[in-house]
């Protein structure tokens, strides 16, 4: 304003995701129940968690967009590790 110079701090809001799924047995294709889901940063720092449920199906929200790590474990299963992109306000 008239010819001042102003520092304005602007925070840039990047958006939460969503990730949705359904765990099954890779060889019968039987829905797992119970299953640990787990997302990571990618500095391995845990962001989310929950477990699947009777019907193999899980939800975790309001996570961070970009790249992180998902993990799937059972004492009965192998784990299972995935890198994903998650977008701004995106499943």
């Amino acid at each position: 304003m008239n010819g001042e110079e102003r520092k304005v701090d602007i925070q840039h809001n990047r958006g939460l995701g969503t990730i949705i799924g359904t765990v099954t047995d890779y060889l019968t294709g039987i829905l797992l129940s119970k299953i640990l889901i787990e997302v990571f940063n990618l500095e391995e720092e845990l962001i989310a968690s929950t477990v699947t449920n009777f019907s193999g199906k899980y939800k975790l929200t309001g996570l961070p967009i970009g790249k992180i790590i998902m993990k799937a474990r059972s004492k009965s299963f192998i784990l299972q590790s995935k890198v994903v992109t998650l977008k701004a306000n995106g499943n």
